[in-house]
């Protein structure tokens, strides 16, 4: 490598770090004082204090305009522990910048990462030429509020994932530049309303829990084979307590609801299981209420369509005439009928697989305070349905 004439002749070239360096080290061959480096063009591009040898060891790049590029502490490796700071030039350079693209025209003057680990930091800020607090776009930012913690950065509406700004802390792997472990979130007031959990060795999101007015609204969990659970809380109660949870499992294709009192007690619970897109059934408290089976040709009668009592004997079931129309009964629990219903949409139930819906209360009208069980709203919604046939 021919070396430019402003480099010292005893500079050795570095093929690894592409530069050439000079330096001392001791009777041992350890590394130690300070080494500068020079840039192939000829600048001093970078000084090392390796002290006595023994980490850390402050780290500065350089411009081509000799001012400062880079500084932090490096241990060796790819260990960079506490502030490392990226500083951009008035003129043209090839140093790196982590944030916007670089151009001269940018308001992010000043880059601040603080690093915990090898690649991992906690705290991000960044900064205009004035050294005024902005955030990574560019925006500035407004006064930080007393329960927003230190190490937390400002998001602009434009930077920030849900669309609002507000304030941000996490841990990221420099690597991906994804976050890790915990994770918050402050609106503009400082008040919370996010926290999520991340995994550390695949950054999938594991926990996430919502606020609302500083209180816990809803917390969402995803579990080992593609389970997720979904749990909404009783308002003014602290600490929380949760009036409803949802498990998802089989690709959202089985969904029970539990509901509990604002004193934590199990009320009730509803299961929704999707056999195959065929064949559904509805389960309160564990035991099944509802269950449908069709055919794959919609023009023809399911293979059957009942309703259960909570003892196992049918309650209402579905009679086709054959024509695309047929006829709904009820029963007590002796069997003795007690009413029927003509029904004239065959075809389009079979479409929508919509045989529990005519009977069933809906699935997003259940409550942590609902009285009434599965069994009597059957009964009452059949015997509504039959009273408005009898009325026309």
């Amino acid at each position: 490598m021919q070396k430019d004439k402003n480099i010292p002749v005893v500079a050795i070239w570095n093929e690894k770090n592409n530069q050439w360096e000079s330096g001392e080290k001791n009777a041992a061959e350890k590394t130690i004082g300070i080494w500068n480096c020079w840039h192939v063009k000829g600048h001093l591009c970078a000084t090392i204090d390796y002290g006595d040898g023994n980490p850390p060891f402050m780290v500065k790049r350089f411009h081509p305009d000799g001012t400062l590029a880079q500084e932090g502490n490096w241990y060796g490796g790819q260990i960079w522990l506490g502030t490392f700071r990226w500083i951009k030039s008035e003129y043209p350079t090839s140093e790196y910048f982590p944030a916007g693209s670089g151009d001269n025209n940018s308001i992010v003057w000043v880059t601040e990462f603080d690093y915990i680990e090898g690649g991992i930091y906690n705290a991000q800020r960044y900064f205009d030429k004035q050294n005024r607090p902005v955030s990574m776009t560019g925006d500035r930012a407004p006064r930080r509020p007393a329960a927003v913690p230190a190490r937390a950065h400002y998001v602009s509406q434009t930077s920030s994932n849900n669309g609002k700004p507000g304030w941000v802390m996490g841990e990221v792997d420099a690597q991906t530049g994804k976050y890790i472990g915990n994770y918050v979130e402050w609106n503009l007031h400082g008040h919370l309303t996010v926290e999520r959990i991340y995994s550390r060795e695949t950054y999938d999101l594991q926990e996430e829990h919502i606020y609302e007015n500083n209180a816990r609204w809803c917390s969402k969990l995803y579990l080992p084979n593609g389970k997720s659970t979904q749990s909404f809380y009783h308002k003014n109660i602290d600490p929380p307590v949760v009036s409803g949870t949802t498990l998802y499992s089989n690709l959202s294709q089985d969904c029970t609801k539990t509901y509990f009192n604002k004193e934590g007690r199990e009320l009730y619970a509803v299961r929704w299981e999707e056999v195959n897109e065929l064949h559904v059934r509805r389960y309160y408290n564990g035991v099944l209420v509802f269950e449908s089976i069709q055919r794959a040709d919609i023009h023809k009668a399911p293979v059957s369509v009942t309703y259960f009592y909570a003892n196992g004997a049918t309650l209402i079931d579905y009679a086709s005439n054959g024509d695309g129309t047929g006829w709904w009964h009820m029963y007590d629990e002796s069997g003795q009928e007690l009413g029927k219903l003509q029904e004239l949409e065959e075809k389009e139930r079979n479409e929508n697989n919509s045989w529990g819906k005519l009977f069933l209360p809906f699935w997003r009208s259940y409550k942590w305070n609902t009285a009434k069980t599965d069994w009597e709203a059957i009964i009452e919604n059949f015997n509504a349905i039959q009273q408005d046939c009898n009325t026309e």
